[in-house]
């Protein structure tokens, strides 16, 4: 009788570590797909964008109407908000890799650093705001 329940315990065991393992791979496979469609959108966005750039300069330089001009920026501004639907996307993923500045290019996280751009500061907590958070806690409490 105890060899059963020994042999029923390790079966157990074992099938609670295959689920483990799965939704770890499941999660890592969820992480990795979704970062690498976040870098292929971004890659089209890019090349979405420099098009339309070129399509706006050489609107200025024909002399093109105020409509026209007005239909390219429109679409210039519509890029922008697919970028920030995007990044939306992305963050739920990994809010991280996005702050962090790891999937722009070299030279854009040069000219980050250059301007002083430092993604860890997001983490730093203020002394006085810790002090005043729990002020409000305590009257509201």
């Amino acid at each position: 009788m105890l060899i059963s329940s020994l042999d029923m315990d390790v079966g157990s065991f074992a099938f609670v570590c295959c689920v483990v393992v799965f939704k770890k791979k499941l999660s890592l496979l969820l992480y990795e797909t979704g970062i690498s469609s976040f870098k292929i959108e971004y890659g089209r966005w890019i090349e979405e964008q420099d098009r339309q750039n070129k399509e706006i300069r050489n609107a200025l330089q024909t002399n093109a109407s105020d409509i026209q001009l007005h239909l390219l920026v429109e679409n210039s501004l519509n890029q922008y908000s697919n970028l920030f639907r995007i990044k939306a996307e992305a963050a739920k993923v990994d809010a991280l890799y996005l702050i962090s500045g790891a999937w722009k290019k070299p030279l854009e996280r040069l000219f980050l650093w250059f301007g002083g751009s430092c993604p860890s500061q997001l983490l730093n907590v203020n002394p006085l705001t810790v002090i005043c958070l729990k002020f409000v806690v305590n009257i509201i409490f």
